[in-house]
């Protein structure tokens, strides 16, 4: 259903996607933290089968996420009909 779709986090897609193409599922890994203690800002890498990606964000999960859409934004150009993948 498209509320579902609309609730789906960036990293649960991502998961989908790979388990289906590759069979395997996304490493996250912290590649650097930056700022202060009160105010950091992570930059995580994934990689997804064959694709690698980068995001940053406020908190690790916020930087895993945008890591995600990355990388989903590369499979997109890679594979034009991906956003037709997933949950109905």
């Amino acid at each position: 259903a498209l509320i579902g779709r609309i609730h789906r986090s960036p990293k649960t897609i991502l998961l989908e996607l790979v388990q289906e193409r590759w069979k395997v599922q996304p490493q996250y890994r912290v590649v650097n933290v930056q700022g202060t203690r009160g105010s950091p800002e992570y930059t995580v890498g994934v990689e997804a089968g064959p694709v690698h990606a980068q995001g940053t964000g406020r908190s690790r999960r916020a930087a895993e996420d945008a890591a995600a859409r990355q990388a989903l934004a590369k499979l997109g150009r890679q594979q034009p009909h991906s956003e037709s993948l997933g949950g109905a």
